[in-house]
């Protein structure tokens, strides 16, 4: 090997590992990723040589910890990776310390987005819930229409919110529930009833309802008067507009209500009907309308002692009322009442028939206009023309003053009577022939055909 005229050795040359320096300074700036620009600074191959200088001593523990650190493996089983060891190198081609700093991770970026994000989420969520509970509170625009609902008995805020809400009156009922315990009111309870309310109300509209309290009930009135047949005191229980005309006859069908003057064998309420006027408040039905009726002739029967006055005159309190119905259809004045109690009394004593008009109407339907000979041939146990005795059951309601005259009949030995005006009079008479004087006489007066 020829002597180097410096008197450098061979690493001084730079050819220990068979290659040129400038090969070594290209695998030094690859390692080191040396920028461009500065590696353009190096003097050209024509440029003078520069001084030498003295050759660093190695840096062993250094170096070998550098070459560790870069390698992942740590030279002391205390040293631990930092995350820079791939990027340091205290060799430089021109022994310069570099240091390169890593890139951002991309965990991290995505992190920072992902909190962007959820904070977003959660001012976004804020906001609309917000706004929804504004609008479950006092809805938009003026409130609806009218509308009735039933709180129940003992009925808490919640289950008061959820009928509320159920109806349409509030939007939540959860939400009522809390308004309500925030106003205060939620521990004193409200009324049972019915309250006025309006669709679509806001919770503080809908709280002042239910403190305001319960509106009076809706109610009708029906009269019942005297004289009248089931199936026309059926009709006038059509006026109540929440009765239906099957629930109307159900309850009048004289078994789901039943008299205490009503005879087991016998299935009609007809006679045991009370006349009077009736309130019928909303949610009642015509059962209960028909058993206050019927309750009503029971008090009615106790005030005129209706039991004893029939055990006096030797008749049952259901034959009384039987009586008393064909008073009812038969007179037309209150004077005329007891005489034709005392008529139908005495021809009852002396086996004749009643021959009472107004029993023929009834097995007819309840014919209004005047019979004919066919009407009063009508074979029926209520025709009076054919049978002896009394109907089988009463033929309309009677009234209190027909029920009176019924036990307390006029003295007379009256058997007969016939119209004598337009008042409603009537003409008695013990005698037939005078009777049927008195008849021509009306017929001729147009009282009667």
């Amino acid at each position: 090997m020829p002597d180097d005229p410096m008197g450098r050795g061979p690493r001084d040359r730079g050819v220990g590992d068979g290659r040129s320096r400038s090969d070594q300074d290209d695998r030094d700036d690859d390692e080191l990723d040396v920028p461009r620009w500065l590696a353009s600074e190096r003097p050209a191959a024509d440029a003078p040589a520069r001084a030498p200088r003295a050759p660093r001593a190695p840096r062993a523990p250094r170096a070998d910890a550098s070459r560790d650190l870069r390698r992942g493996q740590g030279g002391d089983p205390g040293d631990e990776d930092d995350g820079y060891g791939a990027f340091l190198d205290f060799d430089g081609a021109d022994r310069r310390d570099y240091v390169r700093l890593p890139r951002r991770s991309g965990i991290g970026r995505r992190l920072v987005l992902g909190v962007g994000v959820v904070v977003v989420m959660a001012v976004l969520a804020v906001t609309v819930g917000a706004w929804w509970g504004l609008r479950q509170l006092d809805p938009p625009g003026p409130p609806g229409e009218a509308v009735a609902v039933m709180i129940p008995e003992g009925a808490s805020a919640q289950e008061i919110g959820a009928v509320l809400a159920g109806s349409g009156v509030v939007g939540n009922a959860r939400l009522f529930r809390e308004y309500v315990r925030f106003r205060g009111s939620g521990d004193k309870g409200f009324l049972a009833g019915r309250y006025a309310f309006n669709l679509s109300s806001s919770m503080g509209e809908a709280l002042a309802a239910l403190e305001k309290g319960p509106i009076p009930l809706a109610f009708v009135q029906v009269t019942l008067p005297e004289g009248l047949r089931v199936p026309e005191i059926a009709a006038r229980l059509t006026e109540v507009p929440w009765f239906s005309p099957e629930a109307i006859n159900a309850a009048l069908d004289g078994t789901t209500v039943r008299s205490p003057f009503q005879p087991a064998d016998v299935g009609t309420l007809e006679g045991l009907v009370f006349p009077d006027t009736y309130q019928v408040e909303e949610g009642n039905t015509p059962v209960d309308v028909v058993t206050k009726a019927v309750g009503q002739l029971r008090a009615v029967a106790t005030a005129v002692g209706l039991e004893q006055g029939a055990a006096d005159l030797g008749y049952s309190p259901y034959q009384i009322l039987t009586i008393a119905s064909l008073i009812e259809r038969e007179a037309g004045t209150a004077e005329d009442r007891p005489k034709i109690a005392r008529v139908i009394y005495n021809r009852i004593a002396e086996d004749m028939r009643l021959d009472i008009d107004a029993t023929v109407a009834y097995a007819v339907g309840g014919k209004t206009d005047p019979l004919t000979e066919s009407d009063l041939e009508v074979d029926s146990p209520y025709n009076t023309r054919l049978y002896k005795g009394l109907p089988p059951t009463p033929i309309a309601s009677p009234g209190q003053a027909s029920i009176e005259a019924a036990l307390h009949p006029a003295e007379g030995d009256w058997l007969y009577y016939v119209l004598a005006d337009t008042d409603g009079n009537h003409y008695f008479t013990p005698d037939y022939d005078d009777f049927l004087n008195a008849v021509d006489e009306g017929r001729a007066a147009g009282l009667f055909p």
